[in-house]
């Protein structure tokens, strides 16, 4: 869609240019809240050029206005150094009321980008419960996925299952030693973390018991090595790791379109590090083991081979990242991961690159902030993690509590499913509404609230205006009169705020960073409940105010209920 909003802005530049002034010096901005303007242009840089004092060149270019083409631009201003230009509301909004309305749900959409993007994340090990770090990791990983589709790419949704290793080792000794062939169903526990209890008990018993670590190495071996009644108990584990991470994922919305497993990984990655070899590109040390230089990228000396002729982590990295360029033939991948992992991250594209696989700018590591308790960092040493299972049951009662008070008598199941979707909207809300880069400091109580910067708020903003929209009797947009309409500031603020969404979705996509459409919905949401409790819209005496009411309350139902979607988040039509 060619949308008002790029026309209205085509517009100013159009002017601008007419005003003697070069396009790449059009800085445009959205004035901040409480200005009058949608679009302001900063004199600033014509100061030197023009050897005027900015706000007298804003004045002028201001004052060289008229509005007689009947465009979308109704009023330029001069405020100090800025030039603010305005819609023409009865121009503007039939316009941006038709496209709202063919638009439907893809409305702010972009044209097809004719790219491939891969992107990973999560990632769990198998031998625990997923924590609510790893909800921030699925939160970013599926709500990025959703905007870039939006944004016009084709996005493979990707997920690497650490199935291998001493880690997962540790699980299955615990329960080799003390699980008794117990089940979950014995214990009442979701499998996931049945296996995950096991972990914790080796972690613990480990304090005390040195031996155990050298059990755990002696078992990984003999898994390595094809030991039939270890490859059984593995079997058996991650068996109950996937019923449960399943649910989990069921639960949260999560779905993939490609899966890889480190056991079918890890032993390719050698042919890479011998063709490296071969070409120079690394260097055998004296004792055997393969290593690369990469002090001149300010990255140090990585070794890829040990001197017993394993590889290091890293290399199944870059086997893995060849096998889904080819599996997938992408144009980009995309990991979502820790920003812990930076320095990994920086190797291995460095590698890949260097190494002749796929060009670094091909690859970017979406790096996020850790999620921490009041308490302190999270651990599973210390037992201090909080499950992601767990944090969404008790935010699923938070939320039934808070319905209660107000629907006293919704039937039970009503409760639960509202409920739920609440609990979601609390847990995904927080953790997309703050930059990736942030370290979060969950607290569920401030999450829950129906009220301040939250996913409940914004539902609670859609079940008003949907309210509003059923108490109307309407069925379809009203036909307002917008020749007659004599629109508020008010008003106009917020349909721009609308007209605005493609480039939020725009900015997002190119920057990575759902906090920009977290924001952009609150300040949606502030703006028209602001809006509500100053009019009335359904008993306005005049019939044009109600009408054009009503149009507002359904195109910020409209984009609440598309921004909201991209991030994850179901909306309700009751609170």
């Amino acid at each position: 869609m060619n949308y008002i909003w790029s026309k209205f802005r085509t517009e100013v530049v159009d002017y601008l240019k007419k005003q003697g002034i070069a396009e790449d010096k059009m800085v445009l901005e959205t004035p901040p809240a409480g200005v009058r303007g949608h679009l302001a242009f900063a004199c600033h840089v014509l100061a030197r050029e023009y050897k005027k004092n900015p706000a007298n060149i804003a004045a002028e270019i201001a004052g060289n206005f008229a509005n007689t083409n009947g465009g979308l631009v109704g009023e330029v201003v001069a405020t100090g150094p800025y030039v603010n230009f305005l819609v023409d509301g009865r121009v503007f909004l039939p316009f941006l009321q038709t496209e709202l309305d063919a638009g439907k749900d893809m409305y702010g959409s972009l044209p097809a980008q004719g790219q491939k993007i891969g992107i990973e994340f999560v990632q769990p090990n198998t031998n625990k419960a997923l924590s609510i770090g790893h909800a921030r990791n699925a939160s970013l990983g599926w709500s990025m996925s959703q905007v870039l589709k939006f944004a016009g790419y084709e996005v493979v949704r990707i997920n690497l299952f650490n199935d291998r290793g001493v880690h997962i080792c540790k699980s299955m000794l615990a329960y080799q030693k003390w699980g008794n062939n117990s089940t979950p169903a014995d214990e009442g526990l979701k499998p996931d973390h049945f296996v995950g209890k096991y972990y914790a008990m080796f972690t613990q018993k480990s304090v005390a018991d040195e031996s155990l670590e050298k059990e755990a190495q002696v078992m990984l071996k003999k898994w390595e090595e094809g030991d039939n009644e270890v490859l059984a108990l593995w079997k058996k584990m991650t068996k109950w790791f996937y019923e449960g991470v399943e649910e989990t994922f069921r639960r949260y919305g999560i779905e993939y379109d490609q899966i890889y497993y480190e056991s079918d990984l890890y032993q390719h990655g050698k042919e890479i590090i011998e063709k490296a070899l071969k070409k120079g590109y690394c260097y055998r040390l004296a004792d055997g083991a393969i290593e690369v230089d990469l002090e001149a990228k300010q990255l140090g000396k990585k070794i890829l081979q040990r001197r017993d002729g394993t590889s290091v982590y890293i290399v199944q990295d870059l086997y893995l990242a060849k096998k889904k360029f080819a599996d997938l033939q992408l144009d980009w991948s995309i990991y979502v991961v820790a920003d812990e992992q930076k320095y990994h991250f920086d190797v291995l594209f460095e590698l890949l690159d260097k190494f002749e696989i796929v060009d670094r700018e091909k690859n970017y590591h979406l790096a996020y902030g850790m999620v921490n308790l009041k308490s302190g960092k999270m651990s599973s040493r210390r037992g201090t993690v909080v499950k992601m299972d767990d944090l969404l049951d008790e935010l699923h009662i938070l939320a039934k509590e808070q319905i209660a008070i107000r629907e006293a008598d919704l039937p039970a199941m009503e409760l639960d499913k509202r409920a739920e979707k609440i609990a979601q909207a609390a847990m995904k809300y927080n953790l997309l509404n703050q930059d990736k880069n942030r370290v979060i400091l969950f607290n569920k109580e401030e999450a829950i609230k129906f009220e301040g910067d939250t996913g409940p708020y914004l539902l609670y903003t859609y079940a008003r205006v949907m309210s509003i929209w059923q108490k109307s009797g309407l069925d379809a947009w009203p036909a307002v009169d917008w020749s007659q309409f004599v629109g508020s500031d008010e008003y106009l603020e917020i349909m721009t705020q609308l007209a605005r969404f493609s480039t939020v979705i725009k900015k997002v996509a190119e920057e990575y960073n759902p906090a920009i459409l977290a924001k952009y919905l609150y300040t949606l949401a502030q703006l028209y409940n602001s809006y509500y409790h100053h009019r009335r819209i359904l008993d306005a005496k005049d019939e044009i105010d109600r009408q054009s009411g009503l149009v507002l309350s359904l195109a910020v139902a409209q984009i609440l209920r598309i921004g909201l979607s991209l991030m994850g988040i179901e909306v309700v039509e009751k609170m």
